[in-house]
């Protein structure tokens, strides 16, 4: 079982506070992804600073390909954190932005199916998990259970 660790009502704050625990449970070994909701997207300036916080460890970082919440936090590891993230894609035609792609969803899989199993790599590829569900969907009720049966600590933002 894994570690979880929660900020509440973060959706509005423009600069959260990583809780110390978290920070102290990374290191320059750890891989932090991030997911979460794809009808939401955090403002770039929270997304910016709670990147900020987390590379003071020296850590990895992976995203994914959705619109919302990877797309917010894909468009700073760009233009700030390129040489150490990676992006795991679930359709071949999205662009990674100049990211390495780690892995990327056989073609022809149907929607669902691209994104569960999407979801299932970027979880197995990490050792922390910044998830930031909005609305619990699918997706992220996937990315939530597998990270606390892989022992990924989980830094939900609600």
């Amino acid at each position: 079982m894994s570690l979880h660790y929660t900020i509440y009502g973060a959706h509005g704050l423009l600069s959260p506070v990583v809780p110390r625990a978290f920070l102290n449970s990374l290191s320059a070994q750890s891989v932090v992804g991030f997911a979460g909701s794809r009808s939401f997207s955090p403002y770039p300036s929270f997304c910016l600073s709670l990147l900020c916080q987390l590379a003071s460890s020296r850590c990895r970082f992976a995203v994914g390909c959705a619109p919302g919440v990877d797309c917010a936090f894909h468009f700073p590891l760009v233009f700030h954190f390129s040489g150490s993230a990676s992006f795991y894609r679930a359709f071949p035609e999205r662009s990674s932005l100049g990211l390495p792609v780690a892995w990327s969803s056989p073609a022809g899989l149907r929607p669902a199916v691209a994104l569960a199993t999407r979801t299932r790599q970027l979880v197995a590829a990490c050792t922390h998990m910044v998830l930031v569900p909005h609305r619990w969907g699918p997706g992220s009720r996937l990315c939530y259970r597998l990270c606390r049966e892989r022992g990924v600590v989980v830094l939900v933002v609600v």
